[in-house]
């Protein structure tokens, strides 16, 4: 724990910071030098550190300063921070921050961060090059953004494969759409993995009916006390 404190953070985040950091599984951009940026996934948060996913492409020193930013329902949010090391498996630590300022809020914010941690039937194909090919076979849903989601799948996919998703949302027709696998993680007690994919070309109207399902089902979560 030397480390953190010689770099000037807290050990432990206040629970008002606690509740301000992105969560599991959020895209967030990573601001590095004059101007780099990357995106993201936040992999692990402890009392410690912030752990992402690796940038597909550069390398930062430890202890360098980065700044990340993230968008939630109440806003967006930005926050400095400094590379502590790696994990095992070469994701990156960042320390605790001190504190976290808003960037900005509104219905264009919220919009973009929609998000359902609802599980839905899907299927799946490989998509090489960026096209669908082959049957779809059966994958379970999850955790549906406009910007991803995770796939349940009995097969490990390396990172950045492509592949067809294809997601029935109610009455609206399914959403088909090309994404790119971003992290893989094996799911404890089964034999199954979650995929943590990106859209890569998402529709107009792929979009709409997502967030209209969105809408719908928090609308309805809220009514029965749930949300």
């Amino acid at each position: 724990m030397k480390l953190f404190q010689a770099l000037g953070f807290k050990r432990k985040p206040s629970p008002a910071i606690r509740r301000m950091l992105p969560k599991v599984n959020t895209w967030v951009e990573l601001h590095y030098g004059a101007s780099a940026t990357f995106d993201v996934c936040v992999e692990h948060v402890d009392d410690d550190s912030i752990v992402t996913s690796r940038p597909e492409a550069g390398r930062m020193r430890q202890g360098a300063a980065v700044a990340i930013v993230f968008t939630t329902t109440q806003g967006k949010y930005r926050f400095g921070t400094r590379l502590v090391g790696e994990d095992a498996r070469g994701h990156l630590r960042f320390a605790i921050p001190e504190s976290v300022g808003i960037v900005g809020g509104g219905e264009a914010n919220q919009r973009s961060a929609l998000r359902m941690d609802a599980t839905l039937p899907g299927m799946w194909r490989m998509a090489a090059g960026g096209k669908g090919v082959g049957q779809f076979d059966r994958a379970t849903v999850r955790d549906i953004s406009r910007g991803g989601l995770a796939l349940t799948l009995p097969c490990e996919l390396r990172n950045g494969l492509e592949i067809e998703v294809q997601v029935p949302l109610g009455s609206a027709p399914p959403v088909q759409v090309v994404c790119e696998v971003m992290r893989v993680d094996r799911i404890e007690g089964s034999a199954k993995f979650s995929h943590g994919v990106r859209f890569r070309n998402l529709s107009p109207a792929g979009d709409r009916t997502i967030s209209e399902f969105i809408n719908r089902r928090q609308v309805d979560l809220r009514a029965r006390g749930l949300a």
